[in-house]
């Protein structure tokens, strides 16, 4: 299959930095030649068989490398609860991530699985090609195997996914020491079903002791971790990092300039969530300050019900120092190096999969024009997603 006379978005295949080497190269009249879901090449457009797309631009598919879209319940009210007690308010009263744990619990594999599919569908509609999703709404060792089944199950289905064991809170009541007992269990047990361990590090959820913990333990195994840091307080949790393969460090909101100066794990920013807590952007400015390497995620959860990335960059054009093509970068190829997906995804290139997004328009009207949808179609692994094109 040939799709020509496009204009071609698209980055080179390395980690960009921030404020350094983000730009892409942009190339008209371009024909993608694809098959069995692979990139064949690419070419100038000329008088070959294809389907016209008549200058139609095309960008690589997006990765989100940081969601939680497996879950059951709904958390609608918290949105006006949170302006009056704040996030650690809501969850010490037994909302926020409690809420959802609750609801997940009691609601059948079958209807996990059903609610989470809807989402990855809409997910995907919207250009996310694959993506990490996490538990964590489980806590306990049979529920946390029943969000790893379902997302087990997401996978056979054909969604490109990265699995992370996340220890997200302690269980109501329980002291997290005798919490990491279980949750160590699980991590052996289960490993290698996912593909990575998180924890929410942060006031209202774990300490630094249970870190090290379960980073000791994770090392033992051989999982890589991702982690939640700074989010609504730092905790101090950067100095113990040294010895531990971690992945990637996410949210990092109260990262102090100081401790930025040593990070060289890609961070993961998440301006949704940063947008929602009435957080200010000083950070986002050092990690330009410091030309760090930024993936961007939705952090898709009940907390910030957001399906699409493109929303995500628009928004975060908005509100964050951040220039589209960073943006655009962070949520493609740097992405794609953060779930370690970096020779599949990231950029239009021979030899990588065939899963990319054409858009409705030049990629400037991201965060422009709000109202409306920028994307025309996705391709996943050569197959039209959206039902646009018929071939």
């Amino acid at each position: 299959m040939i799709f020509k006379n496009l204009v071609l978005y698209n980055f080179s295949s390395k980690l960009h930095k921030l404020g350094t080497d983000s730009r892409p190269e942009v190339l008209q009249n371009v024909s993608i030649e694809f098959e069995d879901g692979i990139i064949k090449r690419l070419f100038h457009s000329g008088n070959e068989e294809g389907i016209d797309l008549k200058g139609k631009w095309v960008i690589p598919g997006f990765l989100d490398t940081h969601s939680h879209p497996i879950f059951c319940g709904d958390r609608s009210e918290e949105i006006d609860l949170r302006k009056e007690i704040g996030y650690e308010g809501v969850l010490k009263m037994g909302g926020g991530i409690y809420k959802t744990v609750e609801a997940t619990k009691k609601c059948s594999e079958e209807s996990l699985y059903v609610e989470s599919k809807n989402r990855l569908n809409k997910m995907m509609e919207n250009g996310t090609v694959a993506m990490e999703v996490k538990t964590g709404y489980g806590l306990d060792y049979n529920n946390e195997e029943k969000m790893l089944r379902v997302a087990e199950r997401l996978r056979k289905d054909g969604f490109d996914l990265k699995i992370t064991l996340l220890a997200h809170v302690p269980e109501k009541g329980m002291d997290e020491m005798d919490y990491l007992a279980e949750f160590k269990k699980m991590m052996s047990d289960f490993y290698p079903r996912y593909d990575y361990v998180d924890v929410f590090c942060d006031n209202g959820a774990f300490s630094i002791n249970f870190l090290a913990e379960v980073l000791k333990h994770a090392k033992e195994i051989g999982v890589p971790a991702r982690l939640h840091l700074n989010e609504l307080a730092n905790l101090g949790a950067l100095e113990i990092l040294r010895d531990y393969n971690i992945k990637t460090l996410d949210h990092m909101l109260e990262t102090s300039e100081g401790e930025l100066e040593g990070i060289n794990e890609i961070i993961n920013v998440l301006p949704i969530t940063y947008l929602f807590l009435n957080k200010r952007n000083q950070f986002y400015s050092l990690l330009r300050k410091y030309k760090k390497a930024i993936a961007l995620g939705s952090d898709m959860s009940p907390n910030s019900y957001v399906y699409s990335i493109p929303f995500v960059i628009a928004i975060s054009r908005q509100i964050t120092p951040f220039t589209l093509d960073e943006l655009l970068a962070a949520s493609t190829i740097n992405a794609a190096y953060s779930i370690d997906k970096e020779k599949e995804y990231g950029n239009i290139e021979a030899g990588k999969k065939a899963s990319f997004i054409i858009l409705d328009g030049n990629p400037n009207k991201i965060g422009y024009e709000f109202y409306h949808d920028p994307v025309f179609e996705v391709i996943k692994e050569g197959k039209p997603v959206r039902g646009e094109i018929d071939f």
